[in-house]
This record gives C-alpha cells, structure tokens and sequence, in this order.
C-alpha cells in the first residue's frame, strides 16, 4: 500500500491498466474462451443433427414404408463396400432398362458420397430407346420406393431418321441408408 503512495500519477495509472490488462486475459482465459468453445461444439453438433434430421426427412418423403425398408434394406447392406453399392446400383439400372427395352449406350458410375447416416451414389446413363419405352423405364425408376433411385437430371434428343428412337441422357441418384 505504501509502494502505491509513492508512485507517480503516471505510474498509477499504468499499474492500473496492467492490472486490468492481466484481470482481462484471465477472465478470458477461464471463462470467456470456454464457454465459445462449448457453444462452437453445440453449434456443429445441433448442425450435424439437423443435417441428419434433413437426410432422414429426404428419405421418408419417397414414401419408404416398414415393409417397402426391408425389401429396400437388402441392396443397403451396413457391410458392403462401396463398390458393391455401385455395382448393385448398376445391375439395377440395367434389369430396368432390360424390362423396358431400352438399350445403354454407356453408364458411368460417378462418386459415392456419404454423409452423416446416408450414402448418395450418382450414375450417369446414356439410353436409346422408343419413346414409350423411356417414360416407361422413367416411371419405373421413381415408383418403387425400395430401389431408392432418383433421376435428377435428363435431357432427350432425337435425330432426323432415327425411326423414333430417342436418346436420352440421364443422371440417376441413389440414396442407401449406412
């Protein structure tokens, strides 16, 4: 206290922003900082929860039932490898197109993504087909709730003196739950 007395005014008043200086730094070294970091950790984790919440709403709006997830369950097996999810997403297609007489031009797998408790995998098919037998093999692919494909994309053309065939340019997403 006497050490105090005998400082200079302008002494006082630097003693006095060092003091706040270190009262400062160690208000926000115990409390201010922890407590960001709990509300930062909350935050991803209520973003997280939402995305799932949002992924799960995606799916039951197909219109997935109990009965129709046990069939679907089967081609979303919790042990296969992405590559058995995409060849049996592409065996899939295929028997589609083989039941609606539509031929394939080419189809490429593109990438598997996975996100939170759902893997999205995206094909990409170029089909030639008559017209009747493309919007048979479209309907087909959106109806069954248990195949979990998706056209996202598609573009037809047709040629002068194709005979009525049209070729078609798709991109097909599936959704499979982890």
């Amino acid at each position: 206290m006497f050490a105090v007395r005998k400082l200079s005014k302008r002494e006082t008043v630097i003693a006095s922003l060092v003091a706040l200086v270190i009262a400062g730094a160690l208000t926000y070294n115990t409390v201010i900082e922890p407590l960001a970091t709990r509300w930062q950790r909350l935050d991803s984790r209520i973003r997280k929860k939402a995305s799932d919440l949002r992924k799960d709403m995606n799916i039951l709006s197909r219109g997935i039932s109990e009965s129709d997830y046990e069939k679907f369950s089967v081609f979303a097996g919790a042990g296969k490898s992405e590559e058995e999810d995409i060849s049996d997403t592409l065996t899939l297609i295929e028997s589609v197109c083989r039941a609606n007489s539509c031929r394939i031009a080419s189809i490429r797998p593109g990438n598997a993504k996975t996100s939170g408790r759902t893997k999205e995998i995206m094909i990409d098919v170029d089909i030639e087909s008559s017209f009747g037998s493309l919007f048979k093999f479209l309907y087909e692919i959106e109806a069954k709730p248990e195949m979990a494909l998706r056209v996202n994309r598609f573009t037809i053309n047709s040629t002068a003196g194709s005979g009525g065939r049209l070729k078609c340019a798709l991109s097909i997403a599936r959704i499979l739950a982890l």
